[in-house]
């Protein structure tokens, strides 16, 4: 009976212990997002230039209670996030589309090198990205199939 009696209480305060763990883990989520508030609040005011001052920089610090480093390497992280997004929106415009389509199906399905630099001069869009255009939309035809 004794022994129950600890094993129950042992279970209980390992329940517990999870508990804890648990509210631990919500509030250090709950810091980080609200340090993320802070830091991406400073950024949308700031879109035109999101390049803080060391003097900004450091207001941050102190208001994320984050370090120096950690608020710099946020910074460096976001503004890739915003290129790339501003990347895909511009490159693959409705007029781009249509052409790449209307060159898939009715010129050719595989360009050769001398099409693709063409292409991509007239739309002004890497070559690369030309040629992955190509190769997505065979697989996805090769789906369909």
């Amino acid at each position: 009976m004794y022994n129950e009696k600890n094993s129950t209480s042992d279970s209980q305060n390992s329940l517990i212990t999870k508990d804890t763990e648990q509210n631990e883990i919500q509030i250090s989520e709950f810091i980080d997002l609200r340090k993320k508030i802070i830091l991406e609040d400073w950024l949308l005011k700031n879109i035109e230039n999101p390049y803080p001052t060391f003097k900004t920089k450091t207001e941050l610090c102190e208001k994320t209670q984050l370090s120096l480093k950690k608020v710099d390497a946020w910074f460096t992280w976001k503004r890739v996030q915003l290129k790339r997004a501003r990347m895909k929106e511009n490159d693959f415009s409705i007029e781009k589309k249509n052409i790449l389509r209307n060159f898939f199906l009715n010129v050719n399905e595989k360009p050769n090198q001398l099409q693709i630099k063409e292409l991509s001069e007239q739309l002004e869009l890497p070559q690369k990205k030309i040629y992955r255009w190509f190769t997505y939309q065979r697989s996805q035809k090769k789906k369909i199939k």
